[in-house]
């Protein structure tokens, strides 16, 4: 005899979840119970000296945060984390209330700052350049290079804005933070000087790479040294086809190699290169007078 069998086609219970409120509370119970465990300084002193933290630690950092939204130390950690894990707008959410906020300490806002600069390079280095995005990344980038390069603490790495700058088409940037290094640094800056002077020709600015070794003069004074940038800078004028600009300029900044027989000979040429037979007579004259008492004295 064949058994019936019935299968009951009724809906199964449906599974009820927690409320908002209940949600809310196991939240802040469960952070509390983690903070007997974690404390927030034993946290952040684990964090600190850690590459890579965990999604349990990141759960927990951000719901500490939540609770105490001006820990700023750990709210820098976070954002470190969260850019190198490639969360770069997430990192800037976590720096925005640092930056916003009133009441700060002005060195945690400057490390809010320069972790931002940090944040948007990696975006950018990242991004096509054919990306419609891409141009206003890299401007606001720019914005905020040109923001930290300000800060004391950041001294060290101008140059390294500098290059930055260049290389990413913002060149008046990029020559501001050059000649900042060369006025603070003024008896070591002729490799600066050298760099930056490629830069400006590059550009086609054959007066402005003149003038950084004209301004350098008086803080020369080694002779050779002095004759060396003396004449570039009268070369450079030459190259550009600024004979006017290079003779008024050998009288200006002449200076002490007024007497110098090199540095005539040169001068008595580029006088005769730019019609100027007048001034290449009178510095023909000094440098034979030279000759005639080097004659006399021997």
């Amino acid at each position: 005899m064949k058994v019936s069998r019935y299968v009951s086609i009724a809906a199964p219970e449906r599974q009820r979840f927690a409320s908002a409120p209940q949600i809310l509370a196991f939240a802040w119970a469960m952070l509390a119970a983690l903070a007997t465990v974690f404390p927030a300084h034993s946290l952040q002193s684990r964090l600190e000296s850690s590459t890579r933290i965990d999604a349990v630690s990141m759960t927990y950092l951000g719901a500490w945060l939540h609770a105490k939204p001006d820990d700023y130390g750990l709210r820098l950690i976070l954002a470190r984390h969260q850019m190198q894990q490639g969360d770069f707008k997430q990192g800037e959410g976590t720096l925005a209330p640092m930056l916003l906020a009133k009441h700060i300490d002005n060195s945690q806002r400057i490390d809010a700052e320069v972790l931002l600069l940090d944040i948007r390079e990696r975006e950018l280095w990242q991004m096509n350049e054919n990306s419609p995005d891409y141009a206003q990344v890299r401007a606001t980038y720019l914005a905020q290079l040109r923001l930290v390069a300000d800060y004391p603490s950041q001294q060290s790495r101008v140059r390294q804005f500098a290059d930055t700058a260049f290389s990413l088409g913002d060149n008046a940037l990029g020559r501001e933070l050059y000649v900042r290094l060369i006025n603070e640094n003024p008896g070591a800056g002729f490799g600066l000087i050298n760099r930056l002077v490629q830069f400006d020709l590059a550009d086609g600015d054959y007066r402005g790479a003149a003038t950084l070794y004209f301004n350098a003069l008086p803080y020369t004074r080694d002779v050779e040294r002095r004759r060396l940038c003396f004449l570039a800078g009268l070369h450079i004028l030459q190259s550009g086809n600024l004979l006017k600009d290079a003779v008024l300029a050998s009288q200006t900044y002449v200076g002490p190699l007024a007497n110098d027989s090199q540095t005539l000979t040169y001068m008595v040429n580029l006088a005769l290169a730019e019609g100027r037979p007048d001034i290449a007579a009178k510095l023909a004259a000094r440098l034979l007078k030279q000759h005639i008492d080097r004659g006399v004295s021997a």
